[in-house]
């Protein structure tokens, strides 16, 4: 029996429902996040050793420089942070029955440094990706680096519209990942971005994953780690909740020692790796299904579940990714609740 209240949570999706790095990439442009964030998606699979889900964030960078982005403007963005339904009374009612939460994000720093004092998580108890852009500012704005930047953005714009009509394209069931190895558009862009990332850049001076230390895929593991060793707990005490392909290799991990992994409003990425699917309109929501498995671990939120299937207002199910039909269904379900959530949002600011 599980006796020992430790949550663990991803920040974008289970908490804020915007993506920060989209929100500030959105005032240069919108189209070049999304071309790299399915490029993201496929590195995550085919990208050099050291490359982890998430690391978007680095790759932005060089877009943050070549446009002035600095500290000042992100923590500006930061403030108004849009707030997932239900989630600080969520956060209230497990901080007043003595729950120990650590928040593990991909996000820039920026936007916990505000959310985690708005939901009064210490700074201490949240792993996020440190950024500190004027630094970086001082250090890679030389001329040429910064004509690198700008000869690849140009070609990338001219590639933008026949990509993203196959990325977006509701007809086809290729992954990201799968366009980027077969059709022909997105192998162009790849091969585009591959040579500026893994060739430009360094030769000019710029190598981007050792100038920022993204904390996704095998880094929110280790940062799981670290925060269980300070509550003197293993991964087999854990909660983890999480929405997407950068909090896939924790799932796993927490799947191993035991624990229990929860995608909440999730992507396929995430479905395919949780133990537990919940689709929820309010992040209260969950709270019975935390409270079983402090009651009786895995078999006592089996139980639940059972119990709750048919509840009006969330979706519980143990995930089967192998009946093909039924997690295609589960995915249409959290695709559709992710959108309700996002206009369904508290801004923060």
């Amino acid at each position: 029996m599980n006796t020992r209240k430790v949550l663990f949570t991803d920040g974008e999706g289970p908490i804020v429902t915007n993506d920060f790095a989209l929100d500030v990439t959105s005032t240069i442009d919108k189209n070049l996040f999304l071309l790299l964030s399915a490029y993201d998606d496929y590195l995550s699979v085919h990208g050099p050793d050291e490359y982890q889900a998430g690391d978007t964030l680095a790759l932005i960078i060089p877009l943050f420089i070549s446009h002035g982005v600095t500290d000042a403007k992100m923590k500006k963005i930061a403030q108004h942070a849009r707030l997932t339904p239900g989630v600080v009374q969520c956060v209230r009612k497990l901080r007043h029955d003595e729950w120990n939460i650590r928040i593990i994000s991909t996000a820039y720093t920026y936007l916990w440094e505000t959310v985690g004092a708005h939901l009064n998580i210490p700074h201490m108890d949240i792993a996020s990706t440190d950024l500190q852009l004027d630094k970086l500012h001082r250090q890679f704005s030389t001329k040429k680096i910064m004509n690198v930047i700008t000869e690849t953005e140009k070609d990338i714009k001219s590639m933008t519209p026949s990509c993203l009509r196959m990325l977006n394209s509701e007809g086809t069931n290729s992954s990201t990942i799968d366009l980027f190895m077969n059709n022909e558009s997105c192998i162009f862009l790849r091969k585009r971005l591959d040579r500026f990332f893994w060739k430009d850049l360094p030769d000019a001076g710029l190598e981007i994953l050792s100038a920022i230390h993204v904390i996704g895929g095998k880094r929110k593991v280790e940062a799981a780690e670290r925060f269980a060793r300070q509550l003197k707990v293993t991964l087999k005490d854990v909660i983890y909740i999480g929405d997407s392909i950068t909090d896939v290799e924790l799932f796993q991990a927490i799947n191993r020692a035991g624990g229990l992994s929860i995608a909440i409003n999730g992507n396929h990425y995430a479905l395919e790796a949780a133990k537990v699917a919940v689709s929820t309109p309010n992040m209260e929501f969950l709270i019975p299904l935390l409270n079983a498995w402090i009651k009786g671990g895995n078999d006592a939120v089996s139980s639940f579940i059972q119990k709750q299937s048919k509840h009006s207002d969330a979706h519980f199910v143990r995930v089967n990714p192998q009946n093909k039909s039924l997690f295609n269904s589960l995915v249409a379900r959290h695709t559709k609740m992710r959108k309700i959530i996002r206009a369904d949002a508290a801004v923060l600011g």
